[in-house]
């Protein structure tokens, strides 16, 4: 972060490379994290239905983001029309 590498921090002329520096200094001595098995915390069920939400929710944005590049399409087309 400190060197005089081309693309480093420093030589961008970030304002608070200090700041960020002792910020990951103190997360680097926080301490060892905690690993949850949230499956056996939860149960296999509600956690397997949980994940099932997640991608019906990532396919439904994957879908939505194809219909917005349709739509965004025929605005497109239409105004060059005006």
């Amino acid at each position: 972060m400190l060197s005089d590498a081309k693309l480093s921090p420093k030589i961008k002329g970030i304002g608070d490379l200090n700041e960020r520096i002792n910020r990951l200094e103190a997360s680097e001595i926080w301490g060892i994290p905690t690993k949850v098995d949230f499956q056996e915390i939860v149960g296999k069920e509600p956690w397997e239905k949980h994940w099932e939400n997640w991608e019906q929710v990532q396919n439904a944005m994957r879908e939505s983001q194809k219909l917005a590049e349709q739509i965004n399409t025929k605005v497109v087309n239409a105004h060059k029309m005006l």
